[in-house]
């Protein structure tokens, strides 16, 4: 059995026992990696010390998570991750999940960069290098997403207990078309924003869901609970399942979706689509129900995961073996 390292490449890397977003994906696309038939094993910051030990893997997965480079310097777990990524033997494959932050691999002065070919992997699939990578030596693309097995995951537990206590809730991207539409939601409904908008929403009538704690999807499940509905917003450059979708599918939050968002089709009805601000406003005076918060559940459960899954791990395999 052909056996798999997986790290992520940052400035913190990932400490053993502490939660983050890399690596609740990473294990996602685990799980896509044992479907290929490979025996995986995720290595922490701690882990990166003795390269030697790598020597016995026969790929390697990289998590790209952002190079933000604090004071202009690059940090040793950053230097630790490009060193073994250069120096190991066999295929690397590097995961971007955000191509709108795309993997920066451009030469500075004085740093360390990728300098061997790569597969590059995302979730925008096979062309998707061409936005989501700079000056990253690409010999391969595949596509990956781990939205799938989150999914999946998300479809065994049981409901959240929680009823909904705003109108409307939103963790998503702090986009400029986003942000005007939320604004004037929260003029006449109660709303809780989390995550990257919730800065720029400060000066609205909506409450700040506050946090350090990083959260898992199963928990971030629970925090969409709080909103009767929450929507999925259409992102140009972002037309792929995302992992936010199942976890609002799988709360007790409503989900209504942009009409523009053509990839969530499958999930779409009469009451829960919209193509315009009026439309959503509409949406969100619809009364919400325990009964139709059942019936997203189901629905959500009847997606067929496993052969998105599928066809994921075949690829991989035939890449990597």
């Amino acid at each position: 059995m052909m056996k798999t390292a997986m790290i992520v490449l940052s400035d913190t890397g990932q400490p053993k026992g502490k939660p983050s977003v890399p690596l609740n994906d990473t294990r996602a696309i685990f799980q896509i990696y044992k479907t290929a038939g490979f025996d995986c094993k995720i290595l922490y910051r701690e882990d990166l010390e003795n390269l030697s030990d790598l020597n016995d893997f026969d790929s390697l997965f990289v998590f790209y998570g952002d190079l933000i480079n604090f004071g202009g310097k690059q940090s040793k777990n950053a230097l630790k991750a490009i060193e073994l990524i250069n120096n190991f033997k066999h295929s690397v494959v590097i995961f971007d999940n955000d191509v709108l932050n795309p993997v920066n691999n451009k030469i500075r002065d004085g740093f360390e960069r990728i300098e061997r070919p790569v597969i590059y992997a995302s979730p925008d699939g096979v062309g998707g290098a061409e936005k989501g990578a700079i000056d990253l030596n690409v010999s391969d693309e595949i596509e990956i997403n781990q939205s799938f097995v989150i999914g999946k995951n998300l479809s065994k537990l049981q409901d959240v207990s929680m009823l909904p206590q705003v109108d409307v809730v939103y963790g998503g991207r702090d986009r400029p078309a986003m942000r005007k539409r939320l604004r004037e939601i929260s003029k006449n409904h109660t709303m809780m924003v989390y995550s990257h908008i919730a800065k720029s929403m400060k000066d609205t009538h909506a409450k700040i869901f506050k946090s350090k704690a990083k959260f898992n999807n199963a928990q971030l499940r629970v925090i969409n609970s709080f909103g009767r509905y929450s929507l999925m917003l259409y992102e140009k450059k972002k037309n792929y399942f995302t992992s936010r979708v199942f976890e609002q599918l799988f709360s007790n939050s409503i989900v209504l979706f942009d009409k523009q968002f053509k990839e969530l089709s499958y999930f779409w009805n009469d009451d829960n689509t919209f193509s315009s601000l009026e439309e959503l406003q509409e949406l969100i005076n619809q009364k919400w129900t325990i009964d139709r918060v059942q019936k997203q559940h189901e629905m959500a459960k009847s997606f067929d995961y496993d052969a998105q899954i599928k066809k994921e791990a075949s690829e991989l395999k035939r890449l990597l073996s």
